[in-house]
């Protein structure tokens, strides 16, 4: 909680929410925390997928609405074939008009580092090394991943501490492209059972 305390008030920020977990509470804990900030959100659907998660991101959406009514300037929510397609072009272009529509100072992200004792396919080695927090990225703004040298266990706590059952109740960690969802087969899903207990 040390960098979210760290970032700054008054700005707007733009947070990528995903769906998931840990999208859903930094956005959250930045609208609690930081309450002079205003939030512009950015969501992808992915096609292969059948846009599962278009319905979950309005309901988180609406969550935060409804939780810090008039501090949600935009929900942007852009199509995209699959996760290759978001990589290569689809979510910057929507990041670069975002940030050319409104004075955004400030880019959120939710992601975490893997547990150290879950060994299973489909592990992304990428999150096992430790990294910068607080980033300037390609367009001159900080990029804050205040998360991301925590486990998806200390997301957990954090959900207790701020008694957010409903809220982690609205998301979905399954990146299964066929239902049933949560799969309880992919690695999300079961990371997601490792920190919380449920799927």
């Amino acid at each position: 909680m040390e960098e979210v305390i760290e970032m700054p008030d008054g700005i707007t920020y733009l947070s990528t929410l995903s769906g998931g977990l840990d999208s859903a509470l930094i956005t959250y804990l930045i609208m609690k925390l930081k309450p002079n900030s205003k939030m512009v959100l950015s969501s992808f659907c992915l096609q292969h997928q059948q846009n599962h998660n278009f319905d979950t991101v309005k309901k988180i959406m609406n969550y935060l609405d409804y939780t810090f009514p008039f501090r949600i300037i935009d929900h942007r929510i852009g199509f995209v074939r699959d996760i290759e397609h978001a990589k290569n072009g689809g979510r910057s272009k929507q990041t670069r008009e975002l940030l050319q529509q409104y004075d955004i100072h400030g880019i959120i992200s939710g992601f975490t580092i893997n547990p150290p004792e879950l060994m299973i396919e489909g592990r992304d080695e990428t999150r096992d090394a430790p990294r910068e927090w607080r980033s300037i990225n390609q367009h001159g703004i900080y990029h804050y991943q205040p998360f991301v040298n925590r486990d998806k266990r200390y997301i957990a706590e954090l959900y207790q501490q701020y008694q957010l059952q409903e809220l982690a109740d609205l998301t979905v960690s399954c990146e299964a492209e066929q239902p049933p969802r949560p799969c309880k087969k992919c690695w999300w899903c079961k990371e997601k059972h490792w920190a919380f207990g449920f799927y």
